[in-house]
């Protein structure tokens, strides 16, 4: 008994009824989404599979054969030959597995052009050959295919499969499916796949591995296209699939319809401008690697990838190859892969992503690679997505990273909506963005470039935005624009040059993080640009147009953290916001372990600069190195409240604090020092009015005390008895003056200051 579905509502056992087992589950993908139109067309081509193949001409290019099998011989004297076009009419075209349609002509064809006519989706489930030199094959059923585990494709050429209703050949040309009778055979090539329905057939493949050669296009056009195949399993070489489609170095296109229309495919684009279907592929490998770099375009409604991979590697020097799609909705999960990468002179393929709506990926990988060791390694391919929502679920990630002397490509993200990184996979590994520098050899590439714009983002949950250098490359620079609110709740953006795998300090610098946005949201998160070896720390650069607010230990930081007497330097971290807020254990830091500390400037545009419970710091906690200097710029407020700013030093000398504000107003527990334990102390210079908030910033008790009893009864409910009387009796002849000052009333008693916690 063969399974020949997964559906998780529908098992289809050959041999047997169709049986309803609601339990079954795919992959644990919730929401694979199986139409009814899908199960219809699967329990029709299934059918066919107790059906004996055949093929049949239908007599309108030649005369009407039932063609004998296994191997079924289909001469160029079946069909008519107009110049390099061979053209064939047949009324029904199926093959079972043993079988075999063998396809043979004239070395003057390039393109073998087939039809079925007779109404009756094709079963193919053997072998379609080809036998003349370089031909391109061309297979048209408007009601349906499918290809069955045992297909199999040995042609010369580029093999296009679909159900399309008609080909138009050049300008006036047509070879029509649906309506033979239509048909107007020439001599000029296909340029065009025409569909005359809304609701175009689908086409299916079952665990179906079918490869072209190299540097041939593999196309598949039509209605729903669904890739269907076994889990795949783990070996040596790695994950190997039992449903691929593979066009080394070539072209894959897979295109889904859902309205009448015509597609020109093309070498190097497959705009579509009709109405778009679904594409899914379930437990399926793209695959175009090659010596050069293969290209695989796709465009849909909905795409809808489960446990599948779309590879492009380049092994060689070519280049130019892309990984193309387009689609109003996608959706990645468990463990799906995109993935460019380059391991020669070649640059990887560009990886373009275009979603008119939403990209959710959950538990899957966007990803771009470049690994040569050599001198002139190519560089990784760049990855660019627009979307109007990105959404990275469970340990979801994007990345560029380079391993050998290519620089990694720049990850380019557009959203007009919402970006959102949230939650970890089952390492504990959050969703995140991130670009890599791994070498530790003298060549090593940069990491590249991560820019982003969103009207929104979220960073949520151990998500992480990050350029890294973890050997002699330097991070990349990070760029972040945000038309509305940043929010980080438990999330991280980040640039570090860091320790290696084997434990070595990273040389590389880290890469500096430019943000601009309305507003910033900072709750246990941190932006940081951090060096723990010999690299120096990031730059910092914020603007905030409104609030920056940071609590509960957000801390935006430019640390160095190497022990090393050459040490890399802390980075600088240059804010401006209309008011910076503070809050509950949160720093503004590029302090140091032993390097020199980093200079803070932070320019407030409106209001205040407010710390409860915070810091900002600069210091260097041993060696000889200086503090870094802190400058504070224009806030109406500067108010510190149990909090700290300090440029502190060990040997070397303190750093500057330089803050100018209208006012500045600090409680008794707070410090501003610029010291140094053993060197010169730095100089701390305030250009506003000092207040000390001693006895001013008060903590309210949370309890209400009961005044039932504190108050005494109003006067007209006490009992007149021994009333006593006080009468002011002016002297005689002393008047007030109508314009004389009256008194004020009496103050009755004066509370004492409650004492700050």
């Amino acid at each position: 008994m063969k399974r020949i579905s997964r559906n998780p509502y529908l098992a289809i056992v050959s041999g047997n009824p169709l049986r309803f087992i609601p339990e079954i589950t795919v992959n644990s993908i919730s929401c694979y989404n199986i139409r009814m139109k899908y199960i219809l067309t699967i329990f029709i081509l299934i059918i066919t599979l107790s059906i004996n193949a055949e093929i049949i001409t239908d007599g309108t290019l030649g005369q009407q054969v039932n063609l004998p099998g296994p191997d079924f011989q289909i001469t160029s004297d079946l069909g008519q030959q107009h110049d390099g076009n061979l053209f064939h009419s047949f009324q029904d075209f199926n093959l079972n597995s043993s079988e075999n349609a063998i396809f043979s002509g004239p070395d003057s064809v390039q393109n073998i052009i087939n039809r079925v006519t007779g109404g009756n989706p094709s079963n193919i489930d053997g072998l379609i050959q080809s036998t003349i030199p370089n031909a391109d094959m061309y297979f048209l059923n408007p009601y349906g295919i499918m290809f069955g585990p045992n297909a199999q494709l040995d042609v010369q050429g580029s093999f296009n499969a679909s159900t399309a209703d008609y080909l138009r050949l050049g300008e006036n040309g047509r070879f029509d499916a649906r309506y033979p009778s239509d048909s107007l055979l020439t001599v000029a090539p296909v340029e065009a796949f025409g569909f005359l329905t809304d609701t175009p057939a689908s086409i299916t493949f079952q665990d179906s591995n079918l490869p072209v050669l190299k540097d041939k296009t593999l196309s598949i056009i039509g209605g729903d296209l669904y890739f269907d195949g076994a889990a795949p399993h783990e070996t040596e070489e790695g994950i190997q699939f039992y449903s691929e489609l593979f066009a080394p170095s070539g072209q894959i296109n897979l295109i889904s319809l859902a309205s009448s229309g015509e597609i020109i495919p093309t070498k190097t684009n497959n705009n579509i401008d009709v109405k778009s279907g679904q594409i899914t592929i379930n437990n399926t490998k793209i695959n175009v690697n090659g010596k050069g770099g293969g290209s695989v375009f796709i465009r849909a409604g909905r795409i809808e990838m489960n446990q599948s991979h779309i590879y492009s590697e380049t092994f060689d020097i070519q280049q130019d190859g892309i990984i193309n799609i387009q689609a109003k909705q996608m959706l990645l999960t468990n463990q799906s892969v995109i993935r460019s990468n380059t391991r020669n002179l070649g640059n990887g393929a560009i990886l373009i992503i275009s979603v008119a709506d939403t990209l959710t990926l959950i538990s899957s990988e966007i990803m771009g690679n470049t690994n040569s060791q050599q001198d002139d390694a190519g560089n990784g391919g760049n990855i660019q997505i627009d979307a109007k929502q990105i959404k990275l679920i469970n340990g979801s990630r994007i990345t560029s990273s380079t391993f050998g002397a290519g620089d990694g490509g720049t990850i380019t993200i557009k959203v007009s909506d919402s970006l959102m990184l949230s939650g970890m996979n089952e390492d504990d590994t959050g969703s995140n963005i991130i670009s890599n520098s791994h070498s530790t050899k003298s060549n090593a590439g940069n990491a590249g470039y991560i820019k982003i714009n969103a009207d929104q983002i979220k960073i949520m949950d151990d998500g992480h935005i990050a350029s890294n250098s973890a050997g002699v490359g330097n991070g990349g620079t990070i760029t972040i624009k945000v038309a509305g609110i940043l929010m980080l709740n438990n999330g991280k953006i980040s640039s570090s040059s860091k320790m290696n795998s084997s434990g070595n300090a990273a040389t590389g610098d880290a890469g500096y993080i430019k943000i601009e946005a309305n507003q910033i949201s900072m709750n246990d998160a941190e932006i940081s640009g951090l060096t723990a070896g010999i690299g120096n720390g990031g730059v910092i650069i914020i603007n905030v147009a409104d609030v920056l607010e940071l609590s509960n230990g957000s801390t935006i930081n430019a640390f160095s953290q190497g022990s090393e007497t050459n040490a890399g330097k802390a980075g600088e971290i240059l804010v401006q916001a209309g008011t910076i807020n503070l809050k509950n254990q949160s720093s503004i830091t590029a302090k140091t372990a032993n390097a020199s500390g980093g200079n803070i400037i932070l320019t407030v545009s409106d209001l205040l600069l407010y710390l409860q419970k915070s810091y900002i710091n600069t210091s260097v906690n041993g060696g000889i190195s200086d503090g870094g200097n802190i400058t504070i710029k224009n806030p109406l407020f500067v108010v510190l409240n149990r909090s700290n700013i300090i440029a502190q030093a060990d040997e070397g000398r303190g750093g500057n604090i330089n803050i100018t504000s209208d006012q500045f107003l600090s409680s008794q527990s707070s410090l501003v020092d610029a010291s140094s334990q053993k060197g010169i102390d730095g100089q701390v210079l305030v250009s506003a009015p000092e207040s000390d908030l001693s006895g001013r910033i008060l903590v309210l008790p949370a309890k209400f005390v009961d005044i039932a009893n504190q108050l005494q009864p109003p006067c007209n409910a006490r009992v007149a008895e021994n009333t006593s009387s006080f009468t002011l009796k002016p002297t005689e002849g002393v008047f007030k003056p109508l314009d004389d000052l009256l008194p004020s009333k009496p103050i009755l008693f004066k509370p004492k200051p409650m004492l700050e916690d």
